[in-house]
Order: C-alpha cells, then structure tokens, then sequence
C-alpha cells in the first residue's frame, strides 16, 4: 500500500485498507465486514439509512435518493395494512359435519361395508342406526320361526345374546304393581315406537322359553336370490365383531332357528358352502330404486305385441315441425 495516501482514504476502523463500504445511516466508510461489524458494535449502529435524516436540496434531485423515498412510503403502507389485518379476528371456517357423514365415519373406522338403499325403500325407513356413547347402535332384525321378526337397537358392544335378551325380554312387574321396564327394553324403546306404525313390522315381546336350544346365523346380504346364506354366530360373540370385514345392506339380519348348522335345509345355505360352490363375486344384481307408475304401462313402453310405428311417425317425433305434415297425409288416405 502506498505510504502517501491520505488517512481519509482509509477504513475509518482499522486504518490500513481501502475504503469499500459506506454505512447507509451514518455514513463511515469502511474496507471489509469485520470493520462493518465492529463498526456497529462500536457506534451501536444499527447500518439502516434514517429516512428522517437531513439532505441538501441536490441530493434530493438524484434516482437513489427517489427510490429510497419510494421505498419508505411503501414500508409504511405495508405496516399499516398488515396492523389492520392483524387487528381482525381470525376465523376458521370448518366444514360442517353432518350426523349421517360421523356415523358413515365411523362404521368405516370398524372394517363395515355399509350399503345403503335407496331413499323411500322400506328397509331404509326402518333402519334407525344411530351414534350413541361414542359407539354405533345398530338396529338388528332377528327372524323367528313362525315368519315372527322382532327389530330393535342394540350397541355394537353388546353379544348376541345380550341382544337377543333385549327383544325377548318379559315385562316386569314392580311391588306396586307398576309394569317395570327391562333395562333391555328401554334401550329398544325409541325404535320399537317408529316401527309400530308399519303394517308390516312384527316386532312384539316373544317368550324366552326358546333359548339356549336355538342357533343364531348371521344373514349374508346380496346373494343369489333362489338361497339364503347365513353365517353361524356365537351367542358370545359381540355385534362389532361379527360385522367387521362384513357388507351390511342397512342394518344386519340375524335368523334363529332350532336346527344346528349341519341340518340346515333348503332354501338356507352356509356361507361357507355357497362361497365355495359359487365364490366371492357371484351376488344377486342391485335392486333398482323403487318407482311409482302411473298405470299398468309405463309411458313409452313398447310391448312385442304391438305394431311397429311408421317410419314417418319416427322422423316427425324427431322434428316437431313435420309433426303436421304427417297428421295432413293421414287424413287424406
């Protein structure tokens, strides 16, 4: 380094280097960033040019001095702009979530194939499932001999013969001579109100006399319709259980019967056999969504015993405007 160059060409910190760097808020110049570094350390410099500060009218006339202007003002209507977003409240819009989408959720989360009619249909008007106590009460259908059925809810905590109990509870009679309810029948209560009013619901108190000597099977749903495949149960086995990897077509079906799983006869089938005669895939076509026709013949409906339309008639029923036409032609043949 030249050893006549002035002291105000050199680092203003370390006095050997040239001059590189100009603090933007006071202005020292300095050779390297450990000068800078000091610098600030030094001065308690904080190296951010004061939009405040005092300048002559020349430099005010310059490009960098109108960018740092524009700068500032933008600076300012940021902050503005984030403090007033700042001072709303924030508000989380969570979708809401209907009780049928937790209760599809959640039989889900049990391994459960759950398929549900079409709306109108008899069995999903007398499917009352439900979310109760954080579990699902299902509403069970057992078929008795004697095309007796009885329908009531049951949680899926419950055994199968916990829910047979249920429905064959007796009434109880209290010391003063009250009905009492079974603990049973309460939890059945609200189900059994609904579906007193369907003719075709039997569900009634039965006897319990038919008991430990009767078999429970679990019905498979959508099965070749000429056989009735059942699964024997255990009256042990709890509802969540003998559902989980299972389809159940709105509410599951529970047949008891006298007969023993190997003498069961036609049209019921165990799902064991009917799966290795006829395999997994093989299952009865959906069931169409019920309609309500007006008459005997649909609108439309053309039967093989009827004449075919003329060619005529078809192009006019394709072009409204030929309809004329064609009426004119037959009426002067």
């Amino acid at each position: 380094m030249p050893e006549d160059k002035p002291l105000t060409a050199l680092c203003a910190i370390c006095h050997t280097g040239d001059q590189k760097y100009t603090c933007p808020r006071c202005n020292i110049h300095t050779c390297s960033l450990p000068c800078v570094k000091l610098h600030k350390v030094r001065a308690s410099c904080s190296g951010i040019r004061d939009p405040a500060a005092y300048k002559r009218r020349a430099d005010l006339a310059t490009a960098s001095s109108i960018d740092s202007d524009f700068n500032f003002i933008t600076s300012l209507e940021r902050s503005l702009t984030q403090a007033d977003d700042d001072s709303k409240p924030t508000m989380r819009v969570f979708k809401k979530v209907t009780d049928s989408e937790r209760l599809a959720g959640l039989v889900k989360e049990r391994g459960i194939t759950w398929r549900r009619a079409p709306k109108g249909m008899k069995r999903r008007l007398e499917n009352h499932t439900r979310i109760e106590n954080g579990g699902v009460s299902w509403t069970v259908e057992f078929l008795l001999p004697e095309a007796k059925r009885v329908c009531l809810l049951v949680p899926d905590s419950r055994t199968v013969g916990e829910a047979w109990e249920m429905g064959t509870a007796k009434p109880q009679k209290s010391k003063g001579g009250k009905r009492k309810r079974s603990s049973g029948e309460e939890g059945a209560m609200a189900a059994k109100k609904q579906q007193a009013a369907s003719p075709s619901s039997d569900a009634r108190i039965v006897t319990a006399d038919f008991d430990q000597e009767h078999h429970f099977y679990l019905l498979r749903p959508n099965t070749l319709s000429k056989v009735k495949v059942l699964r024997p149960v255990n009256r042990t086995e709890k509802l969540i259980d003998i559902l989980r990897i299972r389809v159940v077509m709105e509410y599951p079906t529970l047949y008891v019967k006298a007969e023993p799983p190997d003498r069961l006869g036609p049209p019921f089938m165990l799902e064991e056999k009917y799966l290795t005669e006829y395999g997994e895939d093989v299952s009865a076509p959906p069931a169409a969504p019920a309609q309500e026709p007006a008459s005997d013949d649909e609108e439309g409906e053309v039967h093989e015993s009827e004449p075919p339309m003329p060619e005529a008639v078809l192009k006019a029923m394709q072009d409204p405007s030929k309809v004329l036409a064609v009426l004119q032609a037959d009426l002067k043949t």
